[in-house]
């Protein structure tokens, strides 16, 4: 634990120095102040459309999510412009890049564990072999082990490896007692690595989210999306956008590691990153046989290969949705 403790030594002061909207705004670059102010501004000038023409109230109409927080902001008065600045960075930073970093770290450690990969890919063929382009939101229910896939690579690398609370009163821990106000910094990365709770931490073992395996353990015990009152609102919107997303890569590509790349050095930010990126090696699966849809033909011979990597943008100090480069062998 000291260890897991030790890599956020010099980190930990920078996540959380400052607001929480200038950790978020210094740290992703997620959103476009301009664009958010601009559009509140369009808002206030015209919050109804003309009834002459036959249109409908703004306001009975489904309308953006800026739209929304700005009509919630107007008749609260209780947000302020970098209030809605704030919210839009958090719904853009959990929405986009933690569900991009997950399914990256996914498929990367199923390239790294053949095994693994060869189950999910039976599953994801029996599953979505015969569906159409998008799968419907029962076949994404039965991808069972694709799921366990997920969770277990959120428990060796959460998209958001530290969580800050504030007290709102006193809390005693045995002879030790925080006060109210205190901050208190949870890390999902270090307690989903506690031995006696998941024995062999570091090894990755999607049989640990079996319903079996499961029964008794502490329900704080696995928090990558937090936990109580305040979990992540979108965590099961979350977990059916990463299973479409794996389900339609791992039907369409065979996933290796590339020589060279198969060790990762972790860096802890607002969402954990690679260091120098992750590196996969994706090659198109052949044909399926049409008398046997759950089972692919070997690719071909001389594949093209679409090398893909998570790399952080020097500008920003973010790391952006998969970015491919391709070559041929």
């Amino acid at each position: 634990m000291a260890g897991c403790a030790g890599v956020f030594n010099s980190d930990v002061r920078v996540l959380f120095q400052g607001s929480r909207g200038g950790a978020l705004q210094d740290d992703s670059s997620v959103a476009d102040a301009g664009i958010v102010l601009k559009r509140r501004e369009e808002i206030n000038k015209k919050p109804f459309e003309s009834k002459q023409n036959g249109t409908k109230d703004l306001s009975q109409r489904r309308r953006p999510l800026v739209d929304r927080i700005v009509e919630i902001a107007d008749q609260s008065n209780n947000f302020n412009d970098e209030d809605i600045i704030q919210e839009v960075c958090t719904f853009m930073l959990a929405g986009q890049e933690s569900v991009a970093t997950a399914v990256t770290f996914t498929l990367f450690l199923l390239a790294k564990h053949p095994d693994v990969l060869s189950r999910a890919l039976d599953e994801v063929d029996a599953v979505l072999g015969e569906l159409p382009d998008v799968p419907t939101l029962g076949a994404l229910r039965k991808l069972c082990y694709t799921e366990q896939c997920i969770k277990e690579t959120l428990r060796l690398y959460p998209s958001v490896p530290i969580v800050a609370r504030t007290l709102s009163e006193d809390v005693s821990m045995g002879k030790v007692t925080l006060p109210k106000g205190c901050q208190v910094i949870i890390t999902p990365y270090a307690t989903h690595r506690i031995p006696h709770i998941y024995p062999d931490p570091e090894k990755f073992d999607p049989d640990r989210f079996l319903p079996e395996n499961m029964r008794g353990r502490h329900q704080y015990a696995y928090i990558p999306f937090s936990a109580g009152p305040r979990i992540c609102i979108g965590y099961k919107f979350a977990m059916l956008e990463m299973k479409m997303l794996l389900g339609e890569i791992l039907r369409k590509y065979h996933v290796t590691t590339i020589p060279g790349k198969e060790e990762l050095r972790m860096k802890y930010r607002i969402t954990i990153r690679a260091s120098g990126g992750v590196w996969l090696q994706f090659t198109p699966r052949a044909a399926q046989l049409a008398s046997d849809p759950g089972k692919a033909i070997a690719p071909p011979t001389s594949p093209t290969m679409i090398h893909v990597y998570l790399m952080p943008d020097p500008r920003r100090g973010i790391a952006p949705p998969i970015s491919p480069t391709m070559s041929h062998v």
